[in-house]
């Protein structure tokens, strides 16, 4: 973070004459009372003499006129926002930079001040919410800067903005061009959803979206079996095995095929009822593992469930021929 507490003005200690400039002090602050006759322009050079003799209060208390007198003033606000910060004043140093960026027109200008302005905020006034603001503010005129994004993330954390920080990891995945760390990210998303925003089926959204920009991210499935398991939304959960069998079309994992196949079998036997799609989920099992006991066991009683008892026999005797 930058150095706030720097502060590029000369102190009367550094300067050439600091004696003639001491006595220099009385006929200033003559001029000083009579400063509401002056322009803001020479209020400021006049405040940056105080600044040098090392009266940055009153200093601020002179910029504080020239701004009074024209809220605009660039260098009126500037000097006053340097003057603040040399006393430790915080906010109103943070305030004039805030004004001061609504008065700029430069995009970068307004960015770098509304950036310092949350930076005093948050590291020495310790007033998150506005520094959230100040950042939020910078980053209209930056919106993929990834330095203000990443910050506004740690503080939206700090703050236990939840919701907030769930909106900033999506804008920080969408910008990321790598499908991996952009899974990645939304994975985040997603457990912060459903640790913090307490939002399971936006989770289970969340964690889906993963999969489909990463098949591989098994995780994902994971917890989006554990999520809709929890709620008993056999429905979902159904679509969702379904969905992965789609994305292992092509894959050559046979044993996880296969478990996904066996594991959608048992959702319409035991949680929907539906003998029917039961009996071509365990077909679908048995072709991939026709060694497999279990599958044929089970595909052998929901041929008698549906009456078919031909099949069910047929079933069973090949189940015999490969285990005899």
């Amino acid at each position: 973070h930058r150095d706030l507490h720097s502060f590029p003005t000369r102190r009367s200690s550094d300067l050439a004459f600091p004696q003639e400039l001491g006595r220099a002090k009385p006929a200033l602050e003559k001029i000083v009372k009579d400063a509401s006759k002056m322009d803001p322009s020479t209020m400021v050079l006049l405040a940056d003499v105080q600044i040098a003799l090392g009266d940055a209060q009153g200093a601020a208390l002179l910029l504080a006129k020239a701004a009074e007198r024209d809220p605009r003033h660039a260098g009126a606000l500037s000097r006053l926002a340097d003057a603040h910060i040399a006393s430790g004043n915080w906010k109103e140093a943070a305030n004039r930079k805030r004004e001061l960026a609504a008065s700029v027109k430069s995009p970068d200008e307004k960015y770098k001040l509304y950036v310092d302005a949350g930076e005093i905020l948050a590291h020495q006034a310790h007033d998150f919410e506005g520094a959230a603001e100040s950042f939020e503010d910078a980053r209209k005129e930056k919106p993929q800067d990834h330095w203000i994004l990443h910050t506004q993330l740690w503080l939206y954390g700090q703050m236990e903005a939840w919701s907030k920080m769930a909106k900033t990891l999506r804008a920080i995945a969408s910008i990321e061009k790598e499908p991996a760390v952009r899974a990645k990210g939304i994975f985040a998303m997603a457990q912060l959803v459903r640790d913090k925003c307490d939002d399971p089926r936006w989770a289970a959204e969340l964690f889906d979206e993963v999969l489909q920009i990463d098949p591989t991210r098994l995780d994902s499935f994971e917890r989006i079996v554990r999520i809709l398991t929890e709620l008993k939304d056999w429905n979902a959960l159904e679509k969702a095995y379904r969905a992965m069998v789609d994305r292992l079309a092509t894959s050559d994992d046979v044993n996880l095929k296969h478990a996904i196949c066996h594991q959608l079998g048992l959702i319409y036997r035991d949680r929907l009822g539906d003998a029917k799609r039961a009996l071509s989920a365990f077909q679908a099992a048995l072709k991939l593992k026709p060694d497999s006991a279990q599958d044929r066991k089970i595909l052998s009683e929901l041929y008698i469930v549906v009456d078919d008892l031909p099949k069910a026999l047929e079933v069973a005797r090949e189940g015999v021929m490969l285990n005899p």
